[in-house]
């Protein structure tokens, strides 16, 4: 599967960290912030309440990847 990130607002300085969603275990809510664990062990703390940060992780993991952008100037030619 790949990475999908969300960023976020960490819960004690505002510093904003990028969250890969596909590693999100549960979260748990704690008045204005939320901390988001992880299926590894770890967990991060981060602004906004629980229902906040689960609308957002929802909204990134049904956004579409970017596509890739064709080099301008570079064309192909076919010789006959």
């Amino acid at each position: 599967m790949t990475p999908a990130f969300c960023r976020f607002e960490r819960g004690r300085d505002f510093h904003p960290v990028d969250v890969n969603i596909n590693r999100i275990r549960y979260l748990e809510g704690k008045g204005h912030t939320t901390s988001i664990h992880f299926d590894d062990g770890e967990y991060i703390v981060v602004y906004g309440n629980a229902l906040s940060v689960c609308m957002r992780i929802q909204d990134a993991s049904q956004r579409k990847p970017p596509r890739p952008r064709s080099r301008p100037g570079l064309v192909l030619h076919q010789s006959c």
